[in-house]
């Protein structure tokens, strides 16, 4: 009995940390376009625009990848168990944005798991799958860096062999 009452607390308590978390990023989230904003400023200022035609084309090219993996790959698979990935990426739209914003996925995940939960998956498979699933599963991350790798050789001088 001792023992079922100090889950109860301990879960109350990580509940009480996990708030906390989702009200940082809340108020983090609108705060870190400035910051885009001045990392953008301070390049063009010191660089010039020619630079944001080759961050523009580097972006779209992996924002056109990303939408590719999405809908052709992720939605035959999502097809194959009975979901449709049109409906699901109108449903999650907002949180979407919000990554597209941010370029991060940290903030997404609390109002995911909370959607997800609303759309009827049970509690304990968002809280095992979701989480871990950011984790080993970044495919956006490794799109993009494939892609800023070709860019960055792309751009790099070449030194005649000798």
């Amino acid at each position: 009995m001792c023992f079922s009452n100090q889950r109860v607390v301990l879960h109350h308590q990580d509940a009480n940390a996990a708030s906390g978390w989702d009200h940082y990023l809340t108020d983090l989230v609108p705060n870190s376009v400035v910051g885009a904003f001045g990392a953008i400023a301070f390049t063009t200022g010191k660089y010039g625009l020619h630079t944001l035609k080759s961050l523009g084309k580097l972006i779209m090219i992996s924002y056109g990848t990303s939408a590719f993996f999405v809908i052709v790959i992720l939605g035959v698979i999502a097809a194959a168990c009975g979901i449709n990935m049109l409906k699901l990426l109108r449903y999650l739209k907002d949180e979407l944005l919000i990554v597209l914003g941010m370029s991060s996925s940290e903030s997404f995940l609390p109002q995911l798991m909370r959607k997800l939960e609303h759309a009827g998956a049970p509690r304990q498979i968002v809280g095992l799958t979701v989480p871990p699933g950011y984790s080993f599963n970044l495919d956006g991350t490794c799109i993009y860096l494939t892609l800023a790798a070709l860019a960055r050789i792309a751009v790099t001088p070449r030194v005649p062999a000798r």
